[in-house]
């Protein structure tokens, strides 16, 4: 397992251990791979600096193996000042996740090689990065209609009600939402038809607030209203957050995050990037939904079928 940490240089040159303790407040000695209740030099790892000297920030790493269990804490510590700089979680690093149960943890300890490899610390840090990149692998889900980013929901709607709350991860109607048990669609409300739809009766349009779905005009009696809907994107907020898709988009998460974090911003604005990035991800989709084959006919193509003749098919 990887540890890293920016450090800015206007504060100096500095020497930074890394230190790991449990839930008791003991340290975990590297050593004896035990905890201690005091504190001794086996306690303590020694990071390394990225070396790049003309840079406003430094860039740290260690490897480290992390006993079992947890979540443990992790502390960034000042060799001369025995000041706590920084803070982090970890769980054990005994055991690689499987496909779909990948972390973002795991992803750095995946390219933190690579980073290290490179003469410059990353602009972003990994968490930002992988969120940067993120967004735009869902922008591109969306595009293409993908359903691993579909929800659906099924709301039940008393008599002379008119409000249908919607889930909390709820981002837009993928399709018109419907009343169950008939092919009844709801379609937008017209502003012109807000005043005339007063009394209760078979919805025929909605009106969406946030997450808030108002229905027009209100019930006459008790019903239930389903749908599919654009789930909103997933924010990392810890190493330790599990990758979505079932590790569908691992790879592509993968290297957005290495382009994002030693580019910056930048990359979001590349059409290059852009445009791998994409492919990337319509690669995947591509297995997931082979192309259909669509026959079409015309007079034609009809005259073929009759001559056996062998392009009597339209792809």
């Amino acid at each position: 397992m990887n540890e890293s940490f920016r450090y800015d240089k206007g504060l100096g040159d500095a020497a930074i251990y890394m230190r790991l303790l449990n839930s008791a407040g003991e340290f975990y000695d590297f050593l004896a791979t035990s905890f201690v209740s005091v504190e001794n030099a086996n306690c303590q790892l020694l990071m390394t600096e990225f070396p790049d000297s003309s840079t406003e920030q430094s860039w740290y790493y260690v490897t480290f193996e992390s006993p079992a269990g947890g979540p443990f804490a992790i502390e960034i510590v000042l060799v001369s000042t025995a000041e706590v700089i920084g803070y982090d979680t970890v769980f054990s690093s005994t055991e690689a996740s499987e496909a779909g149960e990948t972390s973002i943890g795991d992803l750095l300890d995946i390219v933190i090689g690579r980073f290290a490899k490179i003469n410059k610390p990353p602009m972003i840090d990994f968490l930002t990065a992988a969120n940067m990149t993120m967004d735009i692998i869902y922008r591109r889900l969306m595009t293409k209609k993908s359903e691993l980013i579909l929800g659906s929901f099924s709301q039940a709607v008393l008599a002379n009600a008119s409000t249908v709350t919607l889930p909390t991860d709820f981002q837009g109607f993928f399709e018109r939402p419907y009343i169950s048990g008939s092919t009844w669609h709801l379609d937008p409300l017209p502003g012109e038809y807000r005043a005339s739809l007063t009394t209760p009766g078979r919805p025929q349009f909605y009106e969406l607030r946030g997450t808030t779905m108002t229905l027009f005009p209100r019930t006459s009696a008790a019903l239930t209203i389903v749908g599919q809907y654009y789930k909103k994107p997933v924010k990392f907020t810890a190493l330790t957050n599990v990758i979505p898709y079932n590790g569908l988009i691992d790879n592509v998460l993968q290297e957005g995050s290495i382009a994002v974090g030693m580019t910056g911003m930048g990359a979001l604005l590349d059409a290059q990037f852009q445009a791998i990035m994409s492919k990337m991800i319509d690669e995947v989709l591509a297995f997931r939904s082979p192309r259909t084959v669509r026959f079409h006919y015309t007079y034609e193509n009809s005259q073929r079928m009759r001559g056996a003749h062998p392009d009597y098919f339209n792809v």
